[in-house]
């Protein structure tokens, strides 16, 4: 796939504004009158300087043909509005200028987050992209998505090493207004999200406009929001990448187990669904049964244990159940905790809403366990400087705040630490970091000069 880079707005600058718009207006069919509009009281220096300054906008404001129907007195109006406001040029391209494929594109990214890695949009893209065929009678082609790339680059989208990221913030405003407010985008997305956040980010949208349709159909539809969310339960959080030394890295993808379980919880309050809040307790029951086969993310599950806390309605209909599978879940892989782990479980046994006699046995022996041998092997299995401070600070905070006797682990750990700096001030030669001090070539481009570049715009200049 062929991910071109290209300039993002805020790399262009202050020089490279001035002369995208000094083009567009040079090379325009702009009359005379409107042309000296902007050079008025120097009006061209506040659109180079605008926060929404972006090269559809300049070409928009620069052609006649949209702008017939405002005569050249209100035209710097006209210019200031859409400046501040450019949702009417968003929204004419995106209704006008771009295939079903680019809304496609477009509709998938907001419902995903502002940055991602390409990868990780087409299959979003693919799933809206072939339910919109199929609802709406719409061609689909092999390459739709590449071909869609293209088409919204340096127009909605720029791209950055295959990331995507939006233009301006503006279209990420008008991509969600769109969202928010047409039912049947709303709803098309929902049957056709391949992603658990997808639902998650909806639902967030929706918050932040409640008085919006997006709002109605997920407060109001319970139906179509369980069916969404029980097809996206299993679907896998990472993405694995294999690097060229064989080793693989995890990229998340989607939510986890945890934030799956707390969120369907919280959407089953809201409608107070007995069907929902099933569909919580079975997938809480899916994750204790993980754990018998891969380490306990204690960060996560203790998050999904005090939001359960929060929320009495899931609590009185099978939420309690639930938190205790849970919670015995993790009390029961305390020998896998690690410095910043115990940290945490011990600030949340104080304030755990179920907490047993038999639960602070078992957290005493895991804890004097760590206590005369996981500290130290924890120590060995540091690579990098920040690793080793951070393990210091964790194990500094038991033996101060909790009295765990790590004095001699602490102290093995500031040899390892001004080992690790001595030997990154004073590297070998030919190796280490060595600082590239090639001087940065700025935009050094005055007000002035820029003045003196639009004067020629003026008749007669």
């Amino acid at each position: 796939m062929d991910h071109r880079c290209i300039l993002e707005l805020s790399d262009y600058s202050y020089g490279i504004r001035a002369r995208l718009l000094y083009n567009h207006l040079y090379f325009s069919d702009l009359p005379q009158t409107y042309k000296e509009e902007l050079l008025k009281d120097d009006f061209f220096l506040g659109i180079i300087k605008h926060e929404h300054f972006n090269p559809r906008l300049i070409e928009w404001l620069s052609a006649y043909s949209r702008l017939g129907h405002v005569p050249a007195d209100r035209y710097r109006t006209h210019v200031s509005n859409l400046l501040q406001s450019p949702e009417t040029i968003w929204a004419y391209a995106f209704n006008n200028q771009i295939s079903d494929a680019a809304r496609h594109v477009l509709l998938s990214f907001n419902t995903v987050g502002g940055w991602v890695d390409a990868a990780d949009l087409e299959p979003v893209f693919i799933a809206l992209h072939r339910y919109s065929a199929t609802k709406y009678h719409q061609q689909i082609r092999p390459g739709d998505f590449e071909r869609a790339l293209q088409e919204l680059e340096g127009a909605f989208l720029s791209y950055n090493r295959a990331y995507a990221s939006y233009l301006n913030p503006s279209v990420r405003d008008f991509v969600a207004s769109v969202i928010i407010n047409q039912r049947d985008i709303a709803e098309d997305i929902l049957n056709s999200a391949a992603r658990f956040k997808q639902i998650v980010n909806l639902w967030e949208l929706a918050a932040a406009h409640p008085n919006s349709v997006l709002r109605s159909v997920l407060t109001t539809d319970a139906d179509l929001l369980s069916r969404s969310l029980s097809r996206l339960l299993d679907g896998p959080s990472f993405r694995w990448v294999k690097m060229s030394d064989g080793t693989h890295i995890g990229h998340y993808i989607d939510v986890n187990y945890e934030g799956k379980v707390g969120f369907i919880a919280k959407v089953a309050a809201v409608h107070s669904s007995i069907q929902l809040a099933d569909m919580a307790s079975q997938l809480a029951r899916k994750l204790v049964d993980m754990w018998e086969r891969q380490v306990v993310e204690f960060g996560p599950a203790l998050r999904l244990l005090e939001a359960i806390a929060e929320n009495i309605w899931f609590l009185d209909h099978g939420g309690r159940e639930a938190y205790r599978r849970i919670l015995s879940g993790v009390v029961d892989a305390l020998d896998y905790a690690r410095a910043d782990d115990w940290l945490n479980i011990l600030a949340f046994s104080a304030k755990s809403i179920d907490w047993r006699d038999t639960d602070e046995e078992k957290l005493e022996l895991a804890l004097r366990r760590y206590e005369k041998n996981g500290a130290n092997d924890e120590r060995f299995e540091c690579k990098a400087l920040d690793e080793l401070t951070g393990l210091r600070d964790s194990l500094s905070k038991l033996h101060t705040e909790h009295g765990l006797a790590l004095k001699y682990e602490i102290e093995r750990l500031d040899e390892d630490i001004a080992e690790r700096q001595d030997e990154l001030e004073d590297p070998e030669d030919g190796s280490g970091f060595s600082q590239d001090r090639t001087p940065l070539r700025h935009d050094l481009v005055t007000d002035d000069q820029v003045r003196e570049m639009f004067r020629t715009l003026r008749e007669g200049g």
